[in-house]
């Protein structure tokens, strides 16, 4: 479509004098350590720099490549452009902090390692370009030679911090690293802080580590259910008794948190109403017996 904006015209490719790869990173088959999720959380928690210097095969056989991680619908979003300065087999083995998140790369003698340089000039693009990959077997390839004849299509331009679009109350589900990023960047997440804003609700805190919850509501706060999860991402324990006493014992407690919401209700509806319906869930969900809820 004339109407379209491509790739080049935001990223100059066609100004390097040499052949130069696509690459979109993506493997559903990816589960990371410590009840982390699947593989774009290898970006999350900066992995994926690492990850993408080991190839069982000479993948990347190129001067630069521009590097994607891949997301639902053929997208993929830009992450960087590197330079390969060396490759070598005999890989050395993964950083501790790697395998502390996945343990199950496999690596072998004919593991080809790449020593990587990121471009700096690019940066400010990272997590933020998304193209369409593509459709049909000639473009579902993980890796491609740049072709200047047949552009990606450009289909958004994400804020800097951005999280996803919000998805609904019944599908709001957030771990801390996103529920932080959100609250510290509201104009970057504009439809997560206006519907959250306008609600009292129950909501759930789930350590991922152990199965236990945590429930509590927002009422009558400034900013609603917005106003309630911003105490948290200050203080991951909300200045909750058991929540503190996870936080004694393991300093990185927050890793393991999940927050949901369990019951939506009308901003102006009365506290003591709102606390009854956080008790029902409490008495339902057992958290005062088995969970973390103290009282």
């Amino acid at each position: 479509m004339a109407n379209n904006i491509y790739l080049n015209e935001i990223l100059p490719l066609d100004k390097f004098k040499t052949k130069i790869k696509l690459v979109r990173h993506y493997d559903s088959r990816v589960k990371l350590n410590l009840n982390h999720g699947g593989f774009n959380d290898l970006v999350k928690y900066g992995l994926l720099d690492e990850y993408q210097q080991y190839q069982k095969k000479n993948i990347l056989n190129c001067e630069y490549f521009v590097s994607f991680y891949g997301e639902e619908n053929s997208k993929a979003v830009f992450y960087g452009i590197f330079k390969v300065n060396n490759k070598q087999q005999n890989a050395p083995l993964p950083s501790e902090k790697f395998n502390k998140f996945w343990s199950e790369m496999v690596i072998s003698d004919s593991t080809f390692y790449y020593d990587l340089e990121e471009l700096a000039e690019f940066k400010k693009y990272k997590n933020r370009i998304v193209i369409k990959w593509g459709e049909g077997s000639s473009t579902r390839s993980w890796h491609q030679w740049y072709n200047p004849k047949k552009q990606k299509e450009l289909l958004e331009i994400r804020p800097i911090n951005f999280i996803g679009e919000f998805p609904g109350y019944k599908m709001a589900i957030l771990d801390y690293f996103d529920l932080k990023k959100m609250i510290e960047n509201p104009d970057s997440n504009r439809s997560w802080f206006d519907e959250l804003s306008r609600i009292s609700a129950v909501y759930a805190i789930l350590d991922k580590s152990s199965g236990n919850i945590y429930i509590g509501s927002a009422y009558g706060e400034s900013g609603g259910l917005w106003g309630r999860w911003s105490t948290y991402a200050k203080d991951p324990t909300g200045g909750n008794k058991l929540l503190t006493e996870l936080g004694k014992n393991n300093e990185k407690f927050s890793n393991n948190l999940q927050y949901s919401i369990l019951e939506v209700l009308p901003k102006g509806t009365r506290k003591e109403d709102v606390i009854s319906i956080e008790q029902l869930y409490k008495n339902k969900l057992g958290t005062k017996v088995f969970g973390l809820n103290s009282n």
